[in-house]
């Protein structure tokens, strides 16, 4: 009957305005989905790994600072504040991330294992740096060492370059004395006593050569460069040595001390030589370690930008989903409309 069929009309009509709600509530989850994903995953990570390309670089210029501390304690303070820096990181190293594509995941690996190179060699630079300053004290000792032998051996030997200086004073006047005035025996007295001094003159001028050369070489910038300075040292100690046996025997016993530590302070496992190769050998070290996490830092951030990109990536596809699933709604919105109008008119018309 009528009342029938304008029952499965108005059933109809109903069913059009449930197929709208059952649109618009997968228009809202699928839209709901995207703005989840977009806002609580990837923009999140894409801030965080940002965040930590930027802390990463930051620790890796403050690592140079402990190259130049001066004492233990600044390398402390300086261990310490990086050490810290690098504790703040590791919110930013969680794992429990959500991976797009298996290039992430890996990416992801990638960024955990250059950071942990990267701490290890920080680790490694402050133990450098440690040892570094045990030489440093050391050298200064060992330097002490060098200035109080040249001053032993300078005071030692500074009388007798006097005498000599005032025998060849006397030397010179007695040749513009009429030689009547002077005998043969105190002429030949004075020229024994003038040749008995010259070595000690000529000792006075090897101290204080391998003074300065020594203390040159603790300002050497390579161990090639040790190499060339010790070579004319080691001569001059030779000449030392020889030197030493001819001056008198008070002079002899007290300068062949000196000579030996002289000798120490050349060649040995304790020399200055040895002690500026050895600290010239961690500062390459610690420079090395230093161009390593500079490297391993360019690597995190290419990895980091990667990661970025794919998040952005990711965020734009879910825009993109979201719209176009915005467009199909308001579509089947509009075309249920016009299907509900146009089923009431043809009601109106044919009942």
């Amino acid at each position: 009957g009528v009342r029938g069929r304008l029952l499965l009309a108005c059933l109809g009509i109903s069913a059009f305005s449930l197929v709208a709600a059952a649109s618009g509530l997968y228009s809202l989850w699928q839209v709901g989905g995207a703005l989840t994903k977009i806002t609580e995953k990837r923009v999140p990570e894409a801030l965080s790994w940002l965040e930590l390309s930027r802390r990463v670089e930051s620790v890796v210029r403050a690592a140079p600072a402990l190259l130049v501390v001066k004492t233990d304690s600044a390398r402390i303070k300086v261990s310490n504040e990086i050490e810290s820096q690098i504790s703040q990181l590791k919110p930013f190293l969680k794992t429990n991330r959500s991976y797009e594509t298996e290039a992430e995941k890996t990416a992801t690996d990638e960024v955990l294992n250059l950071f942990g190179d990267m701490s290890v060699n920080l680790a490694s630079l402050n133990v450098l740096v440690k040892k570094r300053l045990y030489i440093v004290a050391l050298e200064k000792n060992r330097i002490r060492d060098l200035s109080r032998a040249n001053s032993i051996a300078q005071r030692m030997l500074s009388p007798g370059e006097r005498i000599l200086g005032a025998q060849m004073a006397d030397w010179n006047r007695s040749q513009e004395i009429d030689e009547a005035n002077q005998s043969s025996d105190e002429k030949s007295d004075l020229l024994n006593s003038i040749i008995a001094l010259i070595p000690q003159q000529r000792a006075a001028l090897l101290v204080d050569s391998i003074h300065n050369n020594l203390l040159t070489i603790t300002d050497a910038d390579s161990a090639e460069r040790i190499d060339v300075l010790i070579f004319p040292l080691k001569k001059s100690l030779k000449e030392l040595y020889e030197v030493s046996l001819i001056v008198s025997k008070r002079t002899k016993r007290r300068l062949a001390k000196q000579v030996a530590i002289l000798e120490d302070l050349t060649v040995g496992p304790k020399s200055l030589s040895q002690i500026r190769k050895n600290e010239l050998a961690i500062i390459t070290q610690a420079e090395e370690l230093l161009a390593a996490n500079v490297r391993l830092s360019k690597f995190l951030t290419n990895r980091v930008n990667f990661l970025v990109k794919s998040a952005n990536s990711d965020i734009e596809k879910a825009n993109l989903q979201a719209v176009a699933i915005q467009t199909l709604n308001r579509n089947i919105l509009i075309g249920i409309a016009v299907l509900s109008l146009v089923s009431s008119l043809l009601i109106v018309w044919l009942y």
